[in-house]
């Protein structure tokens, strides 16, 4: 009887004092080795809400938030875009854009994220380098990347 209580205690100090293979003692039977296996948390990135806005002139403010797929009425002169990441510090992002169905690799944008949260987005316009002509019509798809992987599309339409 007393010897029983003794294995019990050399086993519980044994697996108390953190040792992930159990040993033999000269009063207990011999145990199996065992393996703890404990998990991994990683939150992967995120995204937040996926916004337009738009502005008839060169140098109003960005208005009209309007989450995506937006559409928006023909006649403005800059369209931008904007999401939070969450859980994303280090990470590489780009903003890539397609205008009807066509890539158009100038008005990207990218970094690399630093908080968490942070908000990435951008504003295009056209004409060459400056703010100038109106914004043509069609479909505007911008496409987020995290570490050069594809995290989400979002659209927004400027009529006709």
């Amino acid at each position: 009887m007393i010897q029983k209580g003794i294995q019990a205690i050399l086993v519980g100090l044994l697996i108390g004092a953190g040792t992930l293979t159990l040993g033999q003692s000269a009063l207990a039977a011999p145990l199996q080795q065992s393996t703890i296996y404990l998990p991994a948390i990683y939150n992967s990135p995120s995204l937040g809400f996926m916004v337009f806005g738009s502005a008839l002139s060169c140098t109003d403010e960005i208005n009209n938030l309007t989450p995506a797929p937006a559409t928006f009425s023909s006649g403005i002169r800059r369209l931008a875009f904007e999401t939070t990441v969450f859980n994303g510090i280090n990470v590489l992002y780009r903003l890539e854009w397609t205008v009807n169905g066509k890539r158009e690799p100038d008005l990207d944008a990218s970094g690399q994220l630093t908080k968490n949260p942070q908000n990435v987005g951008t504003t295009i316009f056209f004409g060459p380098k400056i703010c100038r002509d109106l914004l043509p019509a069609g479909i505007y798809q911008v496409t987020i990347l995290l570490n050069n992987v594809s995290y989400a599309t979002a659209i927004a339409n400027i009529g006709k």
